[in-house]
């Protein structure tokens, strides 16, 4: 699976060169804010660039019919190079971008500072978090939402312990042996 997603990103990053985004859009390293450059659609020179999250929290833009996320972007454009592993909000803020709040990680440990953040591996929160409730999928099996994290984290323990699995070191999940 990672073979298919480094092909794809690799692709995608291939389409866009750091000369082109740097003609495209000006980017405030401090405040990680991006702001058009040029007229583009119905924006503007200096109009802020993806000023509305994602269902995942995340902030993306369109350039040439492709979509990227702006922490990528960030680092894309301040270190002339794409990231080659994951980018991880320090802080947890998904929509800070400044360059001193993002990291360039490994998968393993994006998973351990998920389950750190979260709580509960497998759990992400619905609607940007807005609505309170917490799903769980494990495996890509889907388990419900529930109310608060001691409800989710209890489901999701039964489903391990009647499916014979278990969560390693790394954030896996596993047959027991």
């Amino acid at each position: 699976m990672d073979d298919v997603n480094k092909l794809i990103n690799t692709t995608k990053q291939n389409k866009l060169s750091h000369a082109e985004l740097v003609e495209l859009l000006e980017y405030d390293s401090t405040t990680g804010i991006f702001t058009w450059k040029v007229k583009k659609g119905s924006a503007r020179p200096g109009d802020v660039v993806g000023n509305k999250p994602t269902s995942c929290g995340y902030l993306r833009v369109a350039i040439n019919r492709e979509s990227y996320y702006l922490h990528r972007l960030a680092w894309f454009y301040y270190y002339k190079v794409w990231p080659s592993k994951y980018i991880d909000h320090i802080d947890g803020h998904k929509t800070n971008n400044a360059i001193s709040n993002l990291q360039d990680i490994s998968m393993i440990e994006n998973n351990r500072k998920q389950r750190n953040e979260i709580g509960i591996l497998g759990e992400r929160c619905l609607n940007n978090c807005l609505n309170g409730k917490v799903q769980v999928t494990v495996r890509s099996r889907y388990l419900g939402q529930y109310n608060t994290k001691e409800e989710a984290l209890t489901i999701r323990d039964k489903y391990l312990e009647d499916n014979n699995l278990f969560i390693d070191e790394n954030g896996y999940v596993k047959d027991k042996p």
